[in-house]
């Protein structure tokens, strides 16, 4: 029984800890109760923060135009395989496939999606081609042309690729998100199909 500790050492412990506990409880500050009575105060006048849903990236508009097609291409009596996407964006992502995708003729420049469905002009030159097929270069919502850099020397490189593809009797659109590549689509479509 020498072991156990006293009952009164035990109490005395026990105090301690309950005495060490008030202490931490009066140096913590808890905030005053409001009595029930009390007038509501007007909100406070700080602005707050509006969430905004992200911005979808390139690659996500792409994607959902891609599956939007999918789905309105039969309504028109067209194939969803006629819009195709033209892999550049993601070249060098992989390590290794750069050099292997500019040896299969990868060029930059070259929009990301295409659309093989001649435009043909109705009318008084009847059966002239007016457009081999649609380019659209899409860009992310709230792009804007850069001003300096490599990104500059991208853009540039991308509009020589769109004038030589006019000059070829190609539409080519740049599409800012979704919704303007949906547009660009659907007038070009109208006006192919109208003969």
């Amino acid at each position: 029984m020498a072991d156990r500790p006293s009952e009164d050492f035990v109490k005395s412990r026990s105090e301690r800890n309950r005495a060490a506990w008030r202490r931490d409880d009066r140096q913590v500050a808890k905030p005053a109760r409001k009595p029930a009575s009390a007038p509501l105060r007007m909100a406070s006048r700080r602005k707050r923060r509006v969430s905004t849903p992200p911005v979808p990236t390139e690659h996500q508009d792409q994607v959902a135009v891609g599956a939007w097609f999918e789905v309105w291409a039969p309504t028109k009596r067209l194939d969803p395989r006629l819009l195709y996407a033209i892999p550049n964006a993601g070249a060098g992502s992989q390590r290794g496939q750069s050099g292997k995708l500019k040896a299969e003729g990868l060029r930059a420049g070259w929009p990301d999606l295409g659309l093989a469905l001649p435009s043909v002009s109705v009318g008084i030159r009847a059966g002239e081609l007016i457009f081999a097929g649609l380019f659209i270069e899409l860009k992310r919502a709230g792009w804007r042309p850069p001003k300096s850099g490599k990104a500059l020397e991208h853009w540039r490189n991308q509009q020589n690729i769109h004038e030589m593809l006019r000059r070829n009797n190609y539409n080519v659109v740049v599409a800012i998100g979704f919704d303007e590549a949906v547009r660009a689509i659907k007038e070009y479509v109208e006006r192919a199909l109208r003969r």
